[in-house]
């Protein structure tokens, strides 16, 4: 039973974030699974410490705040270039959505 007792906890660890040294993963959230060979395939979206979200791409190890195109639906990738063609982008926080000019240095939620 101890054993048991041992492996549940081992799969709590698991379950809330942990490995098994004691240390914080970033949680992944669930998504569809991309079409095999897509560009969507290698990035996983995660949730910084202050609840940021952001996206890692396991093949090429970059890093991103901003949702990758390969990741968009057609209406993000519409509102996208729509807002880039006015100097704007915008990202998930701890606080929910916000845009940012990048000329200005404007943030607004």
């Amino acid at each position: 039973e101890r054993e048991r007792a041992g492996e549940g906890s081992k799969q709590s660890r698991k379950r809330a974030g942990s490995d098994a040294r004691g240390g914080d993963k970033a949680p992944r959230r669930k998504r569809k699974k991309p079409a095999e060979g897509s560009a969507a395939e290698h990035w996983t979206e995660h949730r910084g410490p202050e609840g940021r979200m952001y996206y890692h791409n396991g093949r090429t190890g970059k890093t991103s705040w901003a949702k990758p195109a390969a990741l968009m639906s057609e209406g993000e990738k519409a509102e996208q270039a729509a807002l880039a063609h006015m100097g704007w982008a915008k990202f998930k926080g701890a606080e929910g959505e916000y845009y940012y000019h990048e000329k200005s240095g404007t943030s607004s939620w």
